[in-house]
């Protein structure tokens, strides 16, 4: 089940868990329609700002909101097309299945003053400013870094705000993760397996971890499956350095229902993070006709980096 891509759908998400030291953020729905248009080609972002607010943790409501205003937009987004160079790259990432829906065909979105593309195959970001859009963005999607306007990046740097004059800080940046447990069977023939997976992911101008399980369903009966998140809690610190932002998630059950997948947005915003604590594990069961209820669990699968566990 490894490697599924998750399609253009956001609508399995549920409710993210307690939040600390989080700053205050207009709701999606309190967001001016002018900070979000289209040129036809590119979803634009007005400001750095109105791209904080739209990508910052948000509950399903104002996901949905916000995907919605998207898809009124004229631009085909990233899912729209293949993208063979994924297969034959150097990076081990899929791309977010929220993130590529502000993505461009091309894998590339405007915010603010700056185009950026994002190279999965590769793991860099080109950036032109947009005043070199039409002369330009041929180049950028190329990543034809002869053309002196075509800046390059990693996807594990802050690039939104390098490119806007911040100084790049040495404190580091977590790289990306995508981690799967083992693969369990839930009933003796085999015909349902389960797994679960906590994947950090990183595109320079964004970055999310998210827990997720998911499930192949062979069975006229229903499956009842949640994610489990290891205690003490989910932990996490975002850049930029020393500024002591924490976002945690309390420890145990995030019941899903009747579902083939589930996913657990445990961060989202355009910062990095230098300190993660963050283990999930699927809890999977199924009730036979006139038989007992068998449950089963995937092992823990996560990371643990610079955190105070």
């Amino acid at each position: 089940m490894k490697k599924l891509i998750y399609g253009g759908l956001f609508l399995a998400t549920v409710g993210i868990g307690l939040i600390s030291c989080k700053k205050e953020s207009l709701p999606i729905s309190e967001i001016n329609k002018s900070e979000i248009s289209s040129d036809g080609k590119l979803l634009i972002f007005n400001s750095v700002e109105s791209f904080e607010r739209a990508v910052d943790e948000q509950n399903v409501e104002s996901r949905e909101n916000l995907l919605s205003k998207i898809s009124s937009q004229n631009y085909k987004n990233y899912f729209s097309v293949d993208h063979p160079e994924l297969k034959n790259g150097e990076s081990s990432q899929e791309m977010d299945d929220f993130f590529g829906q502000l993505l461009n065909e091309d894998g590339a979105i405007q915010i603010g003053s700056h185009i950026f593309k994002i190279d999965l195959g590769t793991d860099k970001v080109f950036v032109i400013k947009s005043e070199n859009k039409e002369s330009a963005y041929d180049d950028l999607i190329n990543g034809n870094t002869n053309n002196k306007n075509v800046a390059v990046y990693s996807v594990d740097q802050e690039v939104l705000y390098l490119v806007n004059g911040e100084t790049e800080e040495k404190c580091g940046g977590i790289g990306g993760f995508d981690n799967y447990s083992n693969v369990v069977n839930l009933d003796d023939a085999g015909n349902i397996k389960f797994d679960s997976n906590c994947r950090l992911f990183r595109a320079g101008v964004y970055f999310r971890v998210t827990g997720r399980v998911e499930y192949t369903q062979a069975y006229s009966g229903q499956v009842k499956i949640a994610l489990e998140i290891q205690g003490p809690q989910a932990w996490m610190r975002r850049r930029p350095c020393g500024s002591g932002t924490i976002t945690t998630h309390h420890s145990g059950e995030r019941v899903s229902g009747y579902f083939y997948r589930y996913l657990f947005e445990a961060y989202s915003k355009s910062r990095n993070l230098n300190g993660i604590y963050m283990f999930v594990r699927a809890r999977a069961e199924i009730t036979p006709p006139g038989q007992p209820t068998v449950i089963k669990y995937t092992n823990w699968t996560g990371r643990n980096v610079n955190s105070p566990y």
